[in-house]
């Protein structure tokens, strides 16, 4: 969810050297994307934030699937289905999970879509929008109280809500 990075890399002859940056790291060993889904992660001083809402096949019925974790001032907060979380509304700029009385609205404020090749039964050979460093607000909140709240210039964040 979040690592100190320490290093150098050359680019087409140019080097970029990184001290105390922070990076994150996430893997899918899946060999297709969900037709229909959300996805959006941004670091904070305070710590780091993903969430990835998907439509589910599973044994001929889909479900809207949720994942999430909030890592926040050294304190993981997670959000799934398996733990009661639902949808409240999903739409391609905004998005809100509600679990129990957790409450989290992620908003893609401007976004900055680059195409990307990604799976499709194992071959590279869909299409999707990806703003690797675009402009999101993030509100997260306890019983109303909230609990972390900011916009970010440096968030990620991808839909696909046609299929």
């Amino acid at each position: 969810m979040r690592h100190t990075i320490n290093g150098q890399i050359t680019l087409n002859g140019k080097q970029y050297v990184f001290r105390d940056g922070v990076g994150y790291t996430e893997g899918d060993r899946g060999c297709s994307f969900p037709k229909k889904y959300v996805w959006t992660q941004c670091s904070f001083p305070e710590g780091s934030l993903m969430l990835s809402v998907a439509d589910i096949p599973l044994f001929g019925f889909h479900f809207i699937g949720i994942i999430g974790v909030i890592l926040l001032d050294n304190r993981e907060y997670r959000i799934a289905t398996y733990l009661g979380a639902r949808s409240v509304y999903i739409g391609k700029n905004a998005i809100r999970i509600r679990q129990g009385e957790y409450t989290l609205l992620v908003k893609l404020m401007e976004q900055n879509s680059q195409p990307l090749h990604a799976p499709e039964h194992g071959r590279m050979n869909r299409t999707i929008h990806e703003s690797a460093a675009c402009k999101a607000y993030y509100h997260f909140s306890y019983k109303g109280k909230t609990l972390c709240e900011f916009t970010s210039d440096r968030a990620s964040f991808e839909y696909e809500l046609h299929g």
